[in-house]
């Protein structure tokens, strides 16, 4: 079953490709246009070359005792350069073809000649000069552009030819193919770079609340975690003191604490999650750590301790969760089988110490022993990761060592009160917050 976390970076997916998708029908608009202009701007500039040539040469024609003189034609710069271009006669009285001198498309003269004196033809009959350059498609030819004036023969006052300028369209479309390649490409690019940008905008966007559903996810494990144990045993005791009314009034009490406790958990769970949410600031408070750790130690009667006064800035409600988890750890996993646990707890100078006579903790599995679900015990691990991660929040630190009786020495090290403050508040608090002497209890564990 996969995680809100995962979900939502699938999401994330979902949405860089909607927004990719939604670049597609700009960049078709955008290769369109492109590819529209290139092809209307090449063949315009195709066919201004072609009017230039036409229009010049029709200039340049005059007529000799009734025929068309090629002298000026045929001296003119143009007649060697392309594109080329021919004079034809059309439906005027009929003269042999005159061809610029080079050649700029291979085609079949004698074949185009007589399909330009037909164009030829068909416009001096309409009285049209055909200005207009188009495409035409001689058989057996590739497609031409032409461009077409008709020449005024003023001395019989009726049209005596016409000049046709021409250039094969193989250059213009090869080069707008290569346009088009070019387009396509351009776009992809254009399209990977949107789906990249999307990609990188949709995670800052959704990064709050993955790391909001992952708290939740977090908080919902803490106290499956925390409320394990109390949940069991306030139902031993509400179902012994059901079935036994001799001892009701002996569990009462205790199931009542118990409850208590089961408050205090989850006033810490949500202070938690308050504070990684944001919603919440950290705001510690003097107390005292020997005091705490001796709440703590009420419900572990076995534990051996060595209480000095402390005095150190910290959640009351958070530093109780952290020492009963090191000493939950402790109890459940730091003996050997078959025998009871021997606990011992010491605090002094702003360190709370757990050691244990369990088989210890080889160096391998240290490093991992504060990563969620990875106790390498077979338990959830959330335990020595919420205390952890509790003293990272006091700015303290929490580390484990190898006992030299055997066995793991967890070290809760807080900073403590500055000696200045903590005087003034021990003298205006003298009530609430006594000194004691040095506790130390030495118990045996029950067998």
């Amino acid at each position: 079953m996969s995680t809100a976390g995962a979900r939502l970076r699938r999401l994330r997916w979902r949405l860089t490709l909607l927004f990719t998708t939604m670049f597609v029908p700009a960049l078709a608009v955008l290769a369109v246009t492109i590819v529209w202009s290139d092809d209307a701007s090449r063949h315009r500039r195709l066919d201004d070359g072609l009017r230039r040539v036409s229009a010049a040469e029709t200039r340049l024609a005059y007529f000799d005792r009734g025929r068309i003189a090629f002298d000026e034609i045929q001296a003119d710069d143009l007649h060697a350069d392309c594109p080329g271009f021919v004079v034809v006669a059309g439906s005027a009285p009929p003269f042999p073809a005159h061809w610029s001198r080079r050649e700029c498309d291979s085609v079949d003269r004698a074949t185009l000649a007589r399909r330009l004196n037909d164009e030829a033809a068909q416009a001096m009959r309409h009285h049209a000069e055909y200005s207009q350059p188009r495409t035409i498609h001689p058989p057996g030819e590739d497609p031409l552009r032409i461009s077409m004036e008709l020449i005024w023969n003023e001395d019989t006052g009726t049209w005596g030819g016409a000049v046709i300028a021409m250039a094969g369209t193989e250059g213009v479309e090869a080069a707008h193919r290569r346009v088009i390649l070019l387009t396509v490409l351009g776009c992809a690019a254009l399209l990977a770079l949107a789906g990249l940008a999307g990609h990188a905008l949709a995670g800052p966007a959704m990064r709050p609340v993955v790391r909001a559903l992952e708290q939740q996810e977090t908080l919902l494990a803490d106290a499956a975690h925390d409320l394990r144990s109390p949940v069991a045993a306030l139902r031993v005791l509400a179902e012994t003191a059901e079935a036994d009314p001799v001892q009701r009034a002996e569990l009462l009490p205790r199931t009542v604490r118990l409850a208590e406790r089961m408050s205090g958990i989850i006033d810490g769970l949500l202070t938690r999650a308050r504070l990684a949410a944001g919603v919440e600031r950290f705001l510690p408070q003097p107390l005292r750590l020997d005091q705490l750790v001796e709440g703590v130690l009420d419900d572990h009667p076995e534990a051996i301790t060595d209480l000095r006064p402390t005095v150190v800035s910290g959640d009351p409600d958070l530093l109780r969760r952290a020492v009963g988890n090191l000493i939950d750890n402790a109890r459940r996993h730091g003996h050997a089988p078959g025998e009871p646990a021997r606990i011992e707890v010491t605090v002094a100078d702003g360190r709370v110490t757990v050691a244990d006579r369990g088989p210890g903790i080889h160096p391998d599995v240290a490093d991992t022993l504060f990563t969620r679900y990875q106790s390498g015990s077979g338990s959830t691990g959330l335990g020595l990761t919420i205390a952890r991660w509790i003293a990272d929040t006091h700015g303290g630190t929490l580390s484990v060592t190898a006992s030299p009786q055997g066995g793991a020495v967890f070290v809760l090290a807080l900073p403590t009160h500055p000696p200045a403050a903590r005087k003034r508040r021990t003298k205006a608090r003298r009530t609430r917050l006594p000194t004691p002497p040095t506790v130390t209890k030495s118990k045996e564990p029950n067998t």
